[in-house]
């Protein structure tokens, strides 16, 4: 649920400062897409899992 980082540039920034933060923007944008990609694959399986559950659950009521 928190916001992912992301780099600004310093105010007065030099192409240093430029090339710096393409990297860092590069490597916050993969570790932001990595930490979503993990929870929605998280998310996914606790539904099934409650599906799987609610499932079983109604079979043995027959």
């Amino acid at each position: 649920m928190a916001p992912c980082e992301a780099y600004v540039l310093p105010p007065g920034a030099s192409l240093a400062d430029l090339d710096e933060g393409y990297v860092r923007r590069g490597a916050q944008i993969a570790a932001c897409d990595a930490a979503r990609r993990l929870a929605l694959e998280t998310l996914e399986a606790e539904h099934a899992l409650e599906a799987e559950a609610l499932r079983r659950g109604q079979r043995g009521r027959r």
